[in-house]
């Protein structure tokens, strides 16, 4: 029978479709990369039992495809969010009219990633703007919370979904929802997630880490950060977090042990060789064979540069300067624009006092990235190592310049700077900076014991001795720092050329405490108490003491034993210590960053 025209324009049209892809086509194609051809030879080499009817080869027509072909054409120009909406009208509206169960799997996933892709655009342009109202950004918020179901509702496996969706429930500062959502997201793709490609395991291993960050069981939050680590070995922050969570809860061996394990599943993963070996090493009798294991990796990976840097970080906490030195020496060998190995080298000589090569590897990382608070803070170190405070100076008061505003009055960067000023004999600008602590931070003990310092020596006694009473007060029982206040104290309230000040009582009582602190072994201390007896009258016990300190420093060839010994001169002959000294403000100019002029 010959075959009708109709016939024959339907056969060409099949071949049209089979040789001109079309962009939903291509669409399809993408997303089932490539399981749609592979069937071909399969169907080639298996025909089918009864032959194929002229209605199997005219591929059945769907109200929808017309709308998701205008959606896959617009999905390959999407330059603008209006764009977007309208691709997503066209997918949408081409599910609800009725597609092929192959168009329809990827015409959900169309609409899936454009709803990612719109609330991506739009937090963009949220973050950007600073025009809008409380209430526009959490109508905002909502809108994108809901556009992220519907992307979940879609395409359920869709894990950058889960992701925006739990941080922006964080924002809202809505737990519960995070997560939930954390939650649905991690049951729905952890399943299948070992035959995931590694972007995706990198996004899902994130999900899990912010699970655990939702989290209020402290074992539970183990438990995820382990699954993080399993899902993706190269997830820093998850190493980071669960060390931390083991060690807080006294687990340092249970994750030792989970991060070997998993060292010996992964050897080539040097993150996680640095991270165990690290672990290990927090504990001194298991620094031996933390520095083994990174051997051992090394004979193996003799280059791995982070792997040297680990071990030359255990290596100087081992107090093993030469062999940390030589391991960093390989890293900038190997990497010259490392700036971490500089600096970790910097670190090294200045623990073993080689200030100037300290500086030299510095001034290279500087000079590599000079916005980096980390290069700038050990340059300063060096610098007051190498007593040009000056410089100190200058490199803190760079930093606090750059601090992000409200970051500004970071309490421990201001005492810094304070310390610096009183080195170099500028207790004015010291005291005003313990001021401007003390006013933000009103139970800042260290900051009160410092300024009682710094007035004291400037001979401000009745201020000093407040400011000691206040930190004694503020101070904890157990903290060592504690017999430094006592000791102050007592000295000036012993010593003070002011009879209304001067209490030898007082002084005697917080001599002795002091001195129990310390185990009786601190010579200035000793001398301390010496000369609280000697202002209650009781020499015989002021020189007994007193010549316990200066034994005690002779010993020590501590710096003070020229005073000591004047001190107990003084109680021979029955008379009581006075003492007052006034620091001379240093005026001269502060030097400039670290071009070597110093005050």
């Amino acid at each position: 029978m010959p075959i009708s025209l109709r016939a024959c324009d339907q056969s060409t049209r099949q071949r049209r479709r089979l040789h001109s892809l079309s962009p939903r086509q291509f669409l399809r194609i993408a997303i089932a990369s490539g399981v749609l051809f592979s069937a071909v030879p399969a169907l080639a080499q298996e025909p089918a039992t009864e032959p194929a009817t002229q209605n199997d080869l005219i591929p059945k027509s769907f109200d929808g495809e017309e709308d998701f072909e205008e959606a896959s054409r617009l999905r390959l120009k999407v330059d603008s969010l209006d764009t977007l909406k309208e691709l997503i009208g066209l997918a949408e509206s081409a599910i609800k009219k009725g597609l092929d169960a192959a168009d329809m799997e990827a015409a959900k996933k169309l609409v899936a990633s454009s709803y990612i892709q719109k609330t991506e655009l739009m937090i963009g342009m949220l973050n950007g703007s600073q025009q809008l109202s409380r209430a526009r950004v959490e109508k905002l918020l909502k809108e994108f919370v809901t556009d992220l179901e519907q992307a979940i509702e879609y395409d359920p496996k869709l894990v950058d979904a889960y992701l925006i969706k739990t941080e922006l429930h964080a924002r809202r500062t809505e737990k519960d929802l995070a997560f939930e959502t954390a939650n649905s997201g991690v049951e729905a793709l952890l399943p299948d997630s070992k035959q995931s490609d590694p972007e995706s395991k990198e996004k899902l291993s994130r999900l899990i880490m912010m699970r655990a960050g939702l989290r209020t069981n402290p074992a539970e939050q183990l438990d995820d950060l382990k699954l993080s680590i399993q899902t993706n070995p190269s997830n820093v922050a998850s190493i980071t977090l669960y060390r931390a969570n083991a060690m807080q809860q006294s687990k340092a061996a249970e994750a030792i042990e989970f991060l070997k394990s998993m060292v010996e599943q992964h050897p080539e993963n040097e993150l996680l060789a640095c991270s165990t070996a690290e672990l290990m090493a927090i504990t001194p009798e298991s620094i031996p064979d933390a520095i083994k294991l990174l051997t051992d990796k090394l004979s193996a990976m003799p280059n791995s540069v982070e792997m040297l840097k680990s071990r030359a970080k255990i290596y100087s906490v081992n107090k093993e300067a030469d062999l940390a030195k030589a391991d960093m020496d390989k890293v900038v060998e190997l990497a010259s624009a490392d700036i971490e190995g500089l600096l970790l080298r910097a670190q090294v000589l200045l623990d073993d006092e080689k200030l100037d090569e300290a500086r030299r590897d510095v001034d290279a990382a500087y000079d590599l990235d000079n916005n980096r608070v980390g290069t700038i803070l050990l340059r300063a170190a060096i610098a007051s190592a190498q007593k040009r405070f000056g410089d100190a100076i200058s490199d803190y008061q760079l930093i606090l310049k750059s601090t992000p505003k409200g970051q500004e009055k970071n309490p421990r960067l201001l005492m810094q700077l304070a310390l610096l000023y009183s080195q170099d004999n500028r207790p004015t600008q010291a005291i005003k900076i313990f001021d401007q602590v003390i006013k933000t931070n009103q139970d800042y003990w260290e900051a009160y014991r410092l300024r009682g310092d710094t007035r004291l020596g400037l001979g401000d006694h009745e201020n000093a001795i407040k400011d000691f009473e206040s930190a004694l007060e503020l101070a904890p029982e157990a903290e060592q720092d504690r017999s430094g206040i006592l000791n102050n104290l007592s000295w000036v309230l012993s010593t003070t050329p002011n009879d209304a000040l001067r209490d030898g009582k007082r002084a005697l009582e917080y001599a002795i405490e002091a001195c129990k602190l310390t185990d009786y072994k601190a010579p200035h201390i000793l001398s301390t108490l010496a000369a609280a007896h000697a202002e209650v009258g009781e020499f015989d016990q002021a020189v007994e003491w007193s010549q316990k300190g200066v034994e005690l420093a002779r010993e020590t060839n501590a710096a003070q034993l020229e005073q000591l010994e004047n001190e107990l001169k003084s109680y021979q002959e029955k008379k009581p210590w006075r003492e007052k000294t006034e620091t001379k403000e240093n005026k001269a100019p502060i030097g400039l960053g670290n071009t070597g002029v110093d005050s």
